[in-house]
């Protein structure tokens, strides 16, 4: 059985947080990418090249460099579609938030949810919010200004303990 709450507070999403988030939420997102993507365009920039060169076809080498022109407009398009997301399903929206020992519980009108710190498998900090990071990309994200004093704190002692614990 679940533990009193340590920390028990209304929280409201608005837009500088989200905004703020929707930045760290892509960010994380390319990170894990960035092998992938870096790996992809270097391959093509090399085989196309060899092709290009071994053929005399001076029109391919155009080629690599619209690849890196596609990567780069896709990015902003995440990005802008992140914070779209973000923006239409959490802006002016109202969550209670319950911290105790063992778990993390949030209660919106879309139902409610407890997790076990353990699902958790980092915390991460942006100008405005705390982000309570999964293992696969996604977080659960709270306004930092919104929180009580040492609630910040508390959710990321318990995320590192849970982890260390594994």
């Amino acid at each position: 059985m679940d533990s009193a709450p340590a920390f028990q507070f209304a929280i409201t999403y608005d837009r500088d947080s989200v905004r703020a988030a929707a930045g760290t939420l892509f960010l994380m997102q390319q990170r894990r990418m960035l092998v992938f993507s870096l790996g992809s365009l270097i391959f093509c920039f090399v085989t196309i090249g060899a092709i290009g060169w071994y053929l005399h076809f001076w029109w391919m080498f155009w080629i690599p460099p619209g690849f890196l022109a596609l990567h780069v407009l896709l990015g902003f398009y995440t990005r802008w579609a992140i914070a779209r997301r973000l923006d239409r399903t959490m802006t002016d929206k109202s969550v209670q938030i319950q911290f105790s020992d063992a778990s993390f519980s949030l209660t919106s009108e879309n139902g409610s949810h407890v997790l076990p710190w353990k699902n958790f498998k980092s915390t991460l900090r942006d100008a405005e919010n705390l982000l309570l990071c999964f293992a696969r990309p996604g977080a659960i994200v709270i306004p930092a200004k919104a929180a009580p004093a040492g609630a910040v704190e508390f959710a990321e002692a318990r995320v590192r303990e849970a982890n260390a614990a594994v």
